[in-house]
């Protein structure tokens, strides 16, 4: 048998149990106005928060804008989209991480302009060690 001397990895997740955390987010997409915007909705366990919302949206022809926001409950700027084909579907993916260790992923694929709830999230499981 190997063993091995986990000492350092005991604390290397802060706040591992992600129990409480429920990604969340929502979207405003505007083909007229050319944008789009994402706010963060997350609810995190007591004592964790946001770290970091990674938004990248991608057009069926790979033209793609990205936008990272720093605040819990914040929301990106206006995405300008101006340059992509709007008559073709976009997809949005929204990439949450907590301060604690909690991370999880959201897709939306969007074909017409409109308001609403990133709904498919993909949590990330976290393993502790003991």
């Amino acid at each position: 048998m190997i063993s091995i001397d986990n000492t350092a990895l005991k604390s290397y997740c802060k706040n591992c149990s992600c129990q409480n955390f429920k990604p969340g987010a929502n979207y405003d997409y505007s083909a007229m106005g050319k944008y789009i915007k994402i706010t963060d909705t997350t609810v995190f366990d007591t004592d964790d928060t946001l770290l970091s919302m990674d938004v990248t949206v991608i057009d069926e022809d790979g033209k793609k804008v990205q936008q990272t926001v720093k605040v819990a409950g914040g929301s990106t700027t206006p995405l300008d989209i101006s340059m992509m084909d709007l008559t073709k579907k976009l997809t949005v993916t929204v990439k949450i991480t907590s301060k604690g260790g909690c991370t999880s992923t959201g897709t939306i694929v969007l074909s017409a302009e409109g308001k609403g709830k990133i709904i498919e999230w993909i949590v990330n499981t976290v393993i502790v060690i003991a």
